[in-house]
């Protein structure tokens, strides 16, 4: 199955050589293909735990992944958040309203695991963005990050990928 990703990938990245077009080119790919959602979800669940989890997911990716997924997301983790998308654009104010539910449930359960989970990285701006907010809303950070594509050139270990564009040990810099 992971080999259907990187022939899609190869393929947006003949029509993309990169920037906003290849990542809008393959965020799209992967939110539309159910065999690569399927993965996706796989990929989740092979990487996070089982007890007071949460959730966090952002736009278009992570409203599908909670409609298709609903029933796993609920068994899975006991609070499932998804954010607007253009989070790394949008207000802090903006943010905040969004992040009540994080504060109530930080307050009532101090030891609950946080996760990011989305289709791809590249900047960070997004999760750091939320990141930072989570920090404000619950004195807490993501233990771990889930993507599907990772194509940033500075490796961070606690970016679990199913694809990284860059070999961690052989960067171009």
């Amino acid at each position: 199955m992971v080999e259907q990703l990187n022939k899609e990938i190869e393929v947006i990245l003949k029509k993309h050589v990169g920037g906003k077009p290849f990542f809008d080119a393959l965020d799209m790919m992967i939110r539309s293909n159910s065999d690569i959602l399927r993965i996706a979800m796989n990929h989740l669940i092979t990487n996070t735990g089982v007890d007071d989890n949460v959730l966090v997911m952002t736009g278009a990716f992570g409203y599908i992944v909670q409609r298709e997924y609903a029933t796993l997301l609920n068994k899975r983790f006991c609070h499932v958040v998804t954010l607007p998308g253009g989070v790394s654009k949008a207000k802090p104010e903006i943010l905040a309203f969004e992040m009540r539910s994080l504060k109530e449930l930080a307050t009532t359960w101090p030891d609950l695991v946080y996760y990011f989970f989305d289709d791809s990285f590249y900047s960070g701006v997004t999760k750091s963005t939320i990141e930072r907010m989570l920090v404000e809303t619950t004195k807490r950070t993501f233990h771990k990050s889930i993507v599907v594509y990772d194509g940033s050139y500075l490796y961070d270990e606690s970016i679990i990928s199913l694809f990284r564009y860059h070999d961690k040990n052989n960067l171009p810099f």
